[in-house]
């Protein structure tokens, strides 16, 4: 009867899309992403755009109701969210977390693989200029680095946070040599970027941390 209310935020800024979506609500999920289409007319809009407004809208500290999910765990939301927008790509919050990244920072390889499958144009960016891809190396996780190269269309094997690390500097640090193989095998010039101060390469990161 209220349908305005979907967009109403409390004093964090969340609407119950957030909180629904934090809590691993699927039914409540569904019952407002119900409402969102069913109003559209209202306001003017299509159904399409009517949902995207509804998932768009973001707390204080910019999370969208994906990265809850993200944080959290919850699969079946993940689902319901991703499929009903596969265009969208969603942004990062004031940390520079996208929720592909904390998904992937996390070790969540399902929400990882279901985000990477349904969304057209994913964004991989996370804190401090890493991406989705340094995340991967950091919770040393084979399968989702392998998921990640096989759905990018970007370099981001020589993506740099602000140190001037490449994903495979990581690997290197951590004695990946699976990891390291994948890296190369997918873009042998990563093994060329060395650091902003340094000048290192993951070669020198390797030779340093004594990875035969």
């Amino acid at each position: 009867m209220c349908p305005t209310l979907l967009w109403q935020s409390n004093g964090s800024g969340e609407t119950a899309l957030h909180i629904a979506a934090r809590h691993g609500c699927y039914d409540i999920v569904a019952v407002l992403v119900k409402a969102a289409k069913a109003c559209h007319g209202d306001l003017g809009q299509g159904v399409k755009e009517a949902w995207r407004c509804l998932i768009k809208t973001t707390n204080e500290g910019k999370d969208i109701a994906l990265h809850e999910v993200a944080r959290f765990n919850h699969l079946n939301v993940v689902e319901i969210l991703t499929k009903e927008d596969t265009d969208f790509s969603y942004s990062a919050n004031d940390s520079g977390d996208t929720p592909l990244y904390l998904a992937a920072e996390r070790g969540y390889r399902d929400l990882v693989f279901k985000m990477l499958e349904t969304c057209k144009y994913p964004t991989y960016g996370g804190r401090n200029g890493k991406t989705a891809l340094h995340a991967a190396m950091i919770c040393t996780d084979e399968q989702i680095t392998r998921e990640i190269l096989k759905h990018t269309k970007m370099a981001l094997t020589k993506a740099v946070d602000r140190r001037g690390w490449t994903p495979l500097h990581f690997a290197a640090l951590f004695g990946h040599t699976s990891i390291v193989k994948q890296l190369i095998e997918f873009d042998k010039s990563a093994t060329y970027v060395g650091d902003r101060v340094y000048k290192k390469t993951p070669l020198h990161i390797a030779a340093l941390q004594g990875h035969e």
